[in-house]
């Protein structure tokens, strides 16, 4: 991979930092952004998708905690929002 200007935890830090801000579309820029930095980060498709579901983007939050699943079959809190908002059994 290139050269990157913040890394993953910087990024994501800065995601959540906005968020308890009250800048949701903001979080949600940054936690995009670390997404196309950091595409094979569980973590990272796990933040924006807690940040789409609370924007009431259903349908985007579990299309990437279904990522954050896959690059992370432990993580139990995708799985848990996939089975509660998706349609997708596990």
């Amino acid at each position: 991979m290139g050269w990157q200007a913040f890394g993953e935890e910087a990024m994501n830090s800065a995601g959540y930092t906005l968020r308890e801000s009250g800048k949701l579309q903001d979080a949600i820029a940054i936690f995009r952004a670390n997404a196309v930095s950091y595409p094979r980060s569980g973590n990272v498709w796990d933040s924006l998708g807690e940040s789409l579901l609370a924007a009431g983007d259903t349908t985007g939050a579990v299309a990437s905690y279904r990522r954050a699943a896959a690059l992370d079959p432990g993580n139990q809190t995708a799985r848990d929002a996939i089975k509660r908002w998706g349609t997708r059994d596990w």
